[in-house]
């Protein structure tokens, strides 16, 4: 039976007619490597995304765990000799999942944890500026004002992985330096909402974007 596909693909359906089938994204695609899985290779993926824009087959369980079996790290773009952009294609067939429910479930948990804790950590929302205090002699109140020139948006990791913690702090110290009149919203920055744009669910997303741009 065949289906139409969603209005997202339609879009891009120059763009995804234009794989020469080449193979040139085999060599550095992490999920073949791992896989040895033709399926899932950008070539692979755009054949079945090829077939669903046809109308050939529509969206199925099994087709939606291929087009997100891949990281959207862009090294097949950046290799393509046809110059197809691939991430732009493989984020609007998920956005087309989202639109059918044929997304991972995995990824309603995603969802609820960050509209629960505003942030990608199982963890609340709470100490998110704490990463301040391991600067001599400063608090996270001192750079938390009502009016400033410049908002410094740290973003998730920044704010609660210790891995990352110098990258804030660095920043910190260099607008200390230039003078840069700045502020953090602390536990009023929610999570910029990427994961949930790169899942697919756009309109999530643009809801975080909206309450941190407020």
């Amino acid at each position: 039976v065949k289906k139409e596909s969603k209005i997202n693909i339609a879009n891009l359906s120059d763009a995804l007619f234009n794989c020469s089938r080449c193979g040139n994204c085999l060599a550095v695609c992490p999920i073949y490597k791992q896989t040895l899985d033709e399926s899932v290779t950008p070539r692979g993926k755009l054949s079945l995304l090829e077939a669903v824009e046809k109308g050939t087959i529509g969206y199925t369980d099994k087709i939606s765990k291929k087009i997100y079996t891949c990281t959207l790290c862009n090294y097949c773009a950046n290799e393509c000799p046809s110059g197809v952009d691939l991430k732009e294609i493989f984020k609007a067939a998920r956005l087309d999942l989202v639109d059918s429910h044929r997304y991972p479930e995995v990824l309603d948990m995603l969802k609820k944890r960050i509209a629960e804790g505003h942030n990608v950590t199982f963890d609340t929302n709470e100490g998110r500026a704490d990463w301040v205090k391991q600067l001599p002699g400063a608090e996270p109140e001192q750079f938390l004002k009502n009016k400033a020139e410049v908002v410094y948006f740290v973003g998730c990791v920044s704010s609660f992985s210790p891995r990352t913690f110098s990258i804030p702090r660095s920043i910190i110290q260099i607008f200390q330096q230039a003078e840069v009149d700045f502020t953090l919203l602390g536990e009023q920055e929610w999570c910029c909402g990427f994961p949930l744009l790169s899942a697919g669910m756009e309109e999530e997303a643009r809801e975080l974007a909206r309450f941190n741009i407020a």
